[in-house]
């Protein structure tokens, strides 16, 4: 935009009005102080979120190196980033992290990777990691957040996910060509709708594919998203490895089959023309949710002291009661909830795991042959000892990777059931908000906090069992006999001595891999159970968090509201008065914020 154009000059007026409400907002409504504070930073900065979101393994970490053009981030097949890293604009590098108690401490580049990989993050409760880079791409005021995946084993990984929403302006979501377009993906999306202003859809890793399969991928997902949200979407088809191979080794041949350009290219001109427009459209959307909730409670208030004393008891007596009701309904919702998902995952689980034993102990037991007869020369001894050794890495290596594999499976047979979870709790929610509204007689507002968490199931370290009496008996009987001078028929001896004790310790170590097979697959059967329940409880308590919150606040204004109407006529008319003055304010603050939202859109 030029500087003197009529348009600059209308956009700085309606961010200056906007500054002054956010000011206005923080005056009025002292609980959300933190929310206020941050935009008003926000808006005076220009900082604008680009967020990189999507589910695990879709190569998120990979886009943003690419966009940076060097390998700032670590990336890999398994789900690294845990936290949030913001990526913005200084003339010299800085590092980071962020704490949740509001400390900020300076890192080593070096150490970049400990910090957004996980566990130095949870160990000291770091909030985000922060870069500051001279990148070109960021120079205008554009702050790049790397999210972790969602659906991945990791639980907190999801959670951190959601949480990061409410911070984006735009967002650029990752598919990929090797897993198709899931419906966990589309009920992911409708939440991140709810937040970005605009969403840039990336099909990530083109390289796997070429020619007709490539176009197939790319119709099936075009027409997939069309169906699910009723309109025309554009795809942009991308690898990011290539992309970021190019840039490293300045190849602008492989940077052109990356077809990064043609992203970039739509990126710039986005936030050439459109960057403050979203900004300014965020922020009145992230002001109007904090001041329709305070709307709603003093209409309450107001409300509940015009009353007869006798009426507002009966009315906060019949409140108690559908409270009550909902809490009741909520209980069985949840109940029905995690028995349905238990016996899902144990069917599943159980009917998995037998499978994987059996696979497994065919394919070691003719790698335990393999490994004895690379192996004969060996001593019984020095035998007991490698395939001690074999064993426990082979088969704890196994199910390592099995868990891994099976808490994806889970999270997916998982996924639909916490949707409908979710949908029950949010009805619920704004059942009891409709009820209080009827039973008041105010007019309810449309108010949604989207709850986030899902279920996962992390992996867990395996154990090794020390040898025990008889084993280490035999050992010393199988003891290597090394003097060349000893008589022939001891020799011979000796020589059937090592034969039995070699045939024994491989017998013995043959069963001892089947026990140990079995005793992994107890262990993880155990391990996955538990920790999914944890994981659950802990779902199950994050989604109600806000029907409690809500139920909390209605209660906590009639009880405020019955006090003050036990005081004389004369102070009471004190609290109407007040209560008036400030649903007035709110309710001019929300017009000015809806009036402000149809300036920008004529922007």
């Amino acid at each position: 935009m030029n500087e003197e154009s009529p348009l600059l000059s209308k956009y700085a007026a309606i961010k200056t009005r906007l500054l002054e409400l956010t000011s206005a907002c923080s005056g009025f409504d002292a609980n959300n102080n933190e929310l206020y504070a941050s935009l008003q930073e926000k808006l005076s900065n220009e900082h604008f979120n680009l967020a990189v979101v999507g589910q695990f393994k879709r190569g998120k970490t990979s886009l943003v190196n690419a966009l940076l053009g060097e390998a700032l981030l670590p990336s890999g097949v398994i789900p690294l980033t845990s936290t949030v890293t913001v990526i913005s604009y200084a003339e010299l590098p800085q590092f980071s992290i962020r704490l949740r108690d509001g400390c900020v401490r300076e890192i080593d580049s070096s150490d970049l990777g400990v910090y957004v990989t996980g566990a130095n993050a949870t160990d000291q409760d770091v909030r985000e990691v922060h870069a500051r880079l001279p990148a070109a791409f960021l120079k205008s005021g554009i702050r790049l957040l790397d999210t972790p995946g969602v659906g991945s084993v990791y639980q907190a990984n999801t959670d951190t996910a959601y949480a990061a929403l409410p911070q984006c302006d735009a967002i650029l979501f990752l598919l990929s060509v090797d897993q198709p377009l899931s419906q966990a993906e589309l009920d992911f999306l409708r939440d991140v709708r709810q937040y970005a202003e605009r969403i840039f859809f990336i099909l990530n890793k083109i390289d796997y594919l070429s020619g007709d399969d490539l176009q197939q991928a790319l119709h099936f997902t075009r027409t997939t998203l069309e169906h699910a949200f009723g309109h025309a979407v554009q795809i942009f088809p991308l690898s990011s490895t290539q992309a970021l191979k190019a840039a490293q080794d300045d190849l602008p041949e492989l940077l052109k089959t990356s077809r990064l350009p043609e992203l970039t290219a739509v990126l710039e001109n986005f936030l050439e023309s459109e960057k403050g427009k979203v900004l300014l459209h965020g922020a009145v959307r992230r002001l109007l949710t904090p001041i329709q909730q305070r709307s709603f409670e003093l209409q309450l208030a107001l409300k509940s002291l015009g009353l007869p004393l006798k009426e507002l008891d009966d009315k906060i007596r019949r409140f108690h009661e559908q409270q009550i009701r909902i809490e009741r309904e909520k209980q069985v919702i949840e109940q029905h909830f995690r028995s349905e998902s238990e016996r899902a995952v144990v069917n599943l689980l159980d009917k998995t795991l037998k499978q994987f034993k059996q696979t497994l102990t065919l394919d070691l037991n003719i790698d335990f042959d393999k490994f004895v007869q690379q192996h004969e020369t060996l001593t019984p001894k020095a035998l007991t000892q490698e395939m001690d050794n074999w064993i426990q890495q082979q088969v704890g290596r196994a199910f390592v990777d099995w868990q891994q594999g099976m808490a994806v499976t889970l999270y997916s047979e998982l996924e639909s059931r916490e949707q409908h979870f979710r949908a029950h709790i949010d009805a619920l929610l704004q059942e009891l908000r409709d009820y209080s509204s009827r039973l008041f007689d105010v007019r309810p507002e449309n108010i949604r906090a989207v709850a986030n968490g899902s279920a996962a199931i992390e992996t867990f370290a395996n154990e090794t069992d020390e040898p025990v009496g008889l084993e280490l008996l035999l050992e010393a009987i199988a003891v290597d006999w090394r003097n060349d001078n000893v008589d022939t028929r001891l020799g011979r001896i000796k020589a059937a001595i090592v034969r039995i004790s070699k045939t024994w310790v491989i017998e013995r170590h043959r069963n001892r891999l089947m026990e140990i097979i079995e005793m992994h697959a107890g262990r993880a059967r155990y391990a996955i159970l538990n920790r999914l329940d944890n994981a659950q409880s802990a779902f199950c308590t994050e989604i109600t968090r806000h029907l409690e919150q809500a139920s909390a606040g209605i209660v906590h204004v009639l009880k405020q509201s019955r006090k003050t109407r036990e005081q004389d006529a004369r102070a009471l008319q004190q609290q109407q008065r007040l209560q008036e003055n400030r649903l007035e304010q709110a309710l001019r603050l929300k017009e000015e914020l809806q009036q402000l939202t149809i300036e920008i859109n004529a922007l």
